[in-house]
């Protein structure tokens, strides 16, 4: 291999090496979310998240209720992938990307175990700190 081609292999190998080894982003503390007559709650009215914390994560405080698989709806344009965890108890959200100073309304869906009946949905928002 020629010397001039050596320093940018062995570069972008130290690259690859570190990335491999670079700890994972950790989950944001969770949002808690509870059913108060009737009408969905969550502890936080907006949801701050930093650079540092990789997905955002919901847990229902309640029992007889679960989050359907469009528990957590985010208007992020992509940002941000989510799904149900914990068998329909919790959501998780993984950000594609951190926009500093961005804010995003997202909405909470809800509904009674068993029947699947919705809830009133209910329309926080998040802000990329």
């Amino acid at each position: 291999m020629k010397a001039r081609m050596l320093g940018p292999v062995l570069g972008f190998g130290l690259v690859l090496a570190t990335a491999a080894y670079a700890d994972p982003l950790r989950d944001r503390q969770p949002i808690e979310v509870a059913v108060v007559n009737g009408q969905v709650v969550v502890a936080e009215d907006q949801a701050v998240t930093l650079p540092t914390e990789g997905a955002l994560v919901w847990r229902l405080t309640v029992s007889g209720y679960e989050f359907p698989d469009t528990g957590i709806v985010i208007a992020s344009e992509g940002r941000h992938r989510c799904g149900v965890i914990d068998k329909g108890r919790g959501f998780r959200c993984v950000k594609l990307k951190h926009v500093s100073g961005a804010k995003y309304k997202y909405t909470v869906n809800v509904v009674v175990s068993g029947s699947g009946k919705p809830l009133p949905a209910l329309d926080p928002f998040i802000l990329d700190h």
